[in-house]
Parts: structure tokens; C-alpha cells; sequence
């Protein structure tokens, strides 16, 4: 069961962290963060499924290794995230000399003192993390309640993965057998739905983790470049049309489209005014009013009323109103042209 848990959880890990390393993103440095965290938990649990298969006998030496990495890429992630202005990412790199270095002494002996600095390791780079968090003061989070949600969350899952690998330690010294231990398989266990609700957060751009491919310093809006405006623009036009946000049933708001996008509401209706010449509930006025005129004349059997409806339209005369504003034409005599 052990080996099953790690092998499904191996691939889910590995598709997390291409999503979030191939993402679109105006400001993609956390995400980039978070996937090559989630690239070495894919090779976590790669390396402990073959382990435990006895595939390959070199699979703890590497795994080790891989572990002694994780508490700094968390770090590397926390701080991308509540210090994207003062991180220096080319000297992050120079967190995993040392424990290589103890890696290369240890590796082959003193199994029991390399777990030790391992767990010690995590805890401390878990712990500098969780400071940062509770000492953030950046405008930046303070405007993200998703992205400090999301942080205490991780924080939370890596004290629980903290506890589990204590309790594994404790039945191994006491001579209980990996693939009998209880702890590593309902945390394996737990993990694997962790990974899974993971993926789907990321896959559907849930407001959870969809902060991360915007997150930057929010500055005045007057110095929100022209460039900056159209892309979030286009960001905002590829998100109607992937979700189909024009047709919600009660129509969505400036705000939760603004929270979805992770911007302030002024900054994408800014973007809007100027890229589209309209305001927001217009602009996706203009969207409904493409899907009628596509429904009207590809569905010839269906009824305007479904027309209408479908597309978004919530009343008739909204309708009306704005498709002949669209079109210059009421909607029988587009469909009878």
C-alpha cells in the first residue's frame, strides 16, 4: 500500500509542477518557485517507490540528498513570495552546498545522524518560513487574503508532513519495518489527497493558487505601464473565454473578477477602459452579445428566449438593448438575414 500511495502521488506531484513552471503569468516568479518545490517532491516520491520496490539500491543516497534540498526551496518559495523586491535568487543556490557537503561525508554511514540532520534541516528552514509569513507587512499580501490563506495552509501540511517523519523515525529506531510502518502510510496516504486536491486547485485556476501568477508589488495605478494594462487585459480576455464567464448565472462582479485574476478591481477595469474603450459590465455585454449572434445563426432551431440565455442574458429587454447595440439590429432580423 506504502509503494502505491508514493507511486500515484510521484506523477500528480510531477503534474503540479509543470503546470505551475509553464504557466502564464505577468509576474511568474513564485509559481516557477512552487513548481520546482513540487518537482522535488516528485522526485520524492519516485525515489521512495523504487526504494521500497527494490529497484534501485542507490534510491536512499539520492533521496537523502533530495530531502536535505526541500527546506530550502521552501524557503526560496516563501520568500519569492512576501519579499519578491528584495530576493536574491542567485545566491539561494548556495543553501544546498552545505547539505551536500554533509551528504557526501554521511551517505554511506552514520544512517541515524543524517536522518537527524534532515528532519533538523526541514524544521528549520519550515520555521524561518512561518517567521517570515507572521512578520510580513508588505502591501502586497495585506491586499492577497488568498495568498496568506494558501501560505498558512502549506505551513500547515509541512508541520504535519514534520510530525510524520518523527513518528517513522521513532518506529524504525524500535525496529519496525519501513513497509509496516503506520505513520509513513497514512501520511503517504494523506499526501496523495493533499497532491490530488493540489492538482485540481491549479488545473481550474481556483483563487486559492491563482494569486501566484500576478502576485508583484502593487504600486499607484499611474505607474502601471501601458504594456502591464494590455496584459492583463489579454490575461482577462483568455479567462472569459476558457471559463466562459460571460454566462454565470447572476453575471460575475468587477470584484470576484479581480480576485480571480489577483489585481485590484481599479487595475483590470483600468486595463479594460483602456484597451476595450469600455467599462467592465459592458465589455462583457460585448461578449454575450457575440455568443447570441453565433447562437442565432449556427442553432437555427433554437428559440431566441434559449438564445438569449445562453449566452448570458438575464432579461429579454437587457437583451435586446444590447444586442441591437452590438449588432445595430434586433435579434429576428440579424437571424433572418
Amino acid at each position: 500500500m506504502l509503494t502505491i500511495f508514493y507511486s500515484i502521488s510521484a506523477p500528480l506531484c510531477l503534474l503540479i509542477a509543470i503546470s505551475l513552471l509553464f504557466s502564464r503569468a505577468l509576474n511568474p516568479l513564485c509559481a516557477r518557485m512552487l513548481g520546482i518545490n513540487y518537482l522535488l517532491y516528485a522526485l520524492q516520491n519516485t525515489l521512495a517507490a523504487a526504494l521500497l520496490s527494490q529497484l534501485w539500491s542507490e534510491a536512499a543516497i539520492v533521496r537523502a540528498l533530495g530531502a536535505m534540498w526541500l527546506g530550502p526551496a521552501l524557503y526560496a518559495y516563501y520568500l519569492s513570495v512576501l519579499a519578491p523586491n528584495h530576493l536574491q535568487l542567485r545566491h539561494q543556490w548556495l543553501h544546498a552546498i552545505p547539505p551536500a557537503l554533509m551528504l557526501l561525508g554521511l551517505s554511506t554511514q552514520h544512517g541515524g545522524l543524517l536522518d537527524a540532520l534532515i528532519i533538523l534541516s526541514f524544521a528549520g528552514y519550515w520555521g524561518a518560513a512561518v517567521w517570515r509569513l507572521r512578520q510580513s507587512s508588505g502591501d502586497n499580501l495585506k491586499q492577497q487574503k488568498d495568498a496568506r490563506t494558501w501560505l498558512w495552509l502549506l505551513a500547515g501540511l509541512m508541520l504535519l508532513n514534520l510530525l510524520v517523519e518523527l513518528a517513522a523515525a521513532f518506529e524504525l529506531r524500535n525496529g519496525i519495518p519501513i513497509m509496516h510502518s503506520v505513520s509513513l502510510t497514512v501520511g503517504a496516504g494523506l499526501f496523495l489527497l493533499v497532491h490530488l486536491a493540489a492538482l485540481m486547485l491549479v488545473l481550474a485556476r481556483a483563487p486559492l493558487v491563482e494569486w501566484m501568477h500576478q502576485l508583484k508589488p502593487v504600486n499607484n495605478l499611474a505607474t502601471q505601464s501601458e504594456t502591464q494594462q494590455r496584459q492583463l487585459f489579454t490575461r482577462w480576455q483568455t479567462l472569459i473565454a476558457e471559463r466562459e464567464l460571460y454566462r454565470s448565472e447572476q453575471g460575475i462582479t468587477l470584484a470576484r473578477a479581480s480576485k480571480l485574476l489577483g489585481v485590484p478591481a481599479r487595475q483590470l477595469s483600468q486595463a479594460i477602459n483602456l484597451c476595450a474603450g469600455v467599462s467592465f459590465s459592458r465589455h462583457l455585454n460585448d461578449w454575450r452579445g457575440e455568443r447570441a449572434k453565433h447562437l442565432l445563426i449556427s442553432s437555427p432551431h433554437m428559440s431566441i428566449t434559449e438564445a438569449y440565455l445562453a449566452a448570458g442574458f438575464a432579461t429579454k429587454s437587457h437583451f435586446h438593448r444590447e444586442f441591437t447595440r452590438v449588432t445595430g439590429q434586433t435579434p429576428s432580423a440579424y437571424r433572418n438575414i
